[in-house]
């Protein structure tokens, strides 16, 4: 599967919007490709701001999820990049994590 999200943010007033700087860090358009077969699953989800010089940033996250028995599955995921959290938006993130619970 392949699915491409451009986005466009509601403007916000400037004197109260409290994340001027969300689209340059969030992105304004993502790409995801999914890999399913046999029980296994692969994922690659690209962000980018769309934006050159020093307003270009984005993240890659890639995750894979395996058949530990019939009904769970280990998961990894590697994420690196901007909008690891709507919170911390703005602050570059490395994250590496696994779980044995299938939640769908």
């Amino acid at each position: 599967m392949v699915m491409i999200r451009p986005w466009w943010r509601i403007p916000e007033n400037a004197r109260t919007d409290d994340n001027p700087d969300i689209e340059d860090y969030v992105g304004r358009t993502d790409v995801l490709v999914v890999r399913k077969s046999e029980g296994h699953e692969l994922s690659f989800l690209a962000r980018h701001s769309l934006r050159l010089g020093n307003r270009s940033r984005g993240s890659v996250q890639i995750d894979y999820a395996f058949p530990i028995t019939s009904y769970l599955k280990a998961y990894a995921q590697l994420f690196s990049g901007y909008g690891a959290s709507l919170v911390d938006y703005n602050h570059r993130r490395f994250g590496i994590g696994i779980s044995l619970i299938q939640w769908l």
